[in-house]
C-alpha cells in the first residue's frame, strides 16, 4: 500500500463516519492538501472556509517509522504513525464542546482494522487557544504493512 492509498482510506472512513445523518458531516472537515473544508457526504462534497463557523476539524496522517519485517524478493515493511484530528471550537465555550466532538471521533478509528490499516486507542489532548479558536487534538497510533519488490 502507498501513503496515498492509506490517506484515501482514512479520509473516506472519517468522512462517512463523521456524519450526523446520511447527508451531512457533524462539522466541516479539513483534509490534507484540499482547499476549503468538506461539508457534505451524500450527493456530492461541498467546500467552505472556517470563517463564521463555530466548530470544525482537521484530519491528517503522519507516518513516523518503517521497519523491515521480511527481506526476500517481496520484502514486507511495517509503516507506523499517527492519525491526527485537530478539533476547533469558538472561543468562550470551554472544554465541553471539544470533549463532545472528541468522544464522537475516537470510536471511528479506535481498535479498528480497515483497508489494511490497524489502529490502536485514541488519546485526547487539550491544546488551548490557537489563532482565534479553542483547540484539542485526538491522536490514534496506527500501522500498515507494505510489500516492496526488491528483485
Amino acid at each position: 500500500m502507498s501513503h496515498d492509498a492509506i490517506l484515501e482510506a482514512v479520509e473516506n472512513r472519517f468522512r462517512t463516519q463523521w456524519s450526523s445523518d446520511a447527508t451531512n458531516c457533524r462539522t466541516p472537515i479539513a483534509f490534507e492538501n484540499v482547499s476549503g473544508l468538506t461539508t457534505t457526504v451524500a450527493g456530492g462534497i461541498g467546500y467552505m472556509e472556517p470563517k463564521g463557523l463555530t466548530q470544525w476539524v482537521r484530519l491528517s496522517v503522519h507516518e513516523s517509522l518503517a521497519t523491515s519485517l521480511e527481506i526476500n524478493p517481496a520484502s514486507r515493511v511495517r509503516i507506523e504513525g499517527d492519525l491526527q484530528l485537530q478539533i476547533f471550537v469558538e472561543l468562550g465555550v470551554g472544554q465541553n464542546g471539544l470533549r463532545e466532538l472528541a468522544d464522537l471521533a475516537i470510536p471511528i478509528f479506535e481498535g479498528r482494522q480497515f483497508s489494511g490499516v490497524s489502529v490502536w486507542e485514541g488519546m485526547y489532548f487539550p491544546v488551548g487557544k490557537t489563532e482565534g479558536w479553542f483547540q484539542a487534538n485526538v491522536s490514534w497510533p496506527f500501522y500498515y504493512d507494505r510489500i516492496m519488490d526488491v528483485a
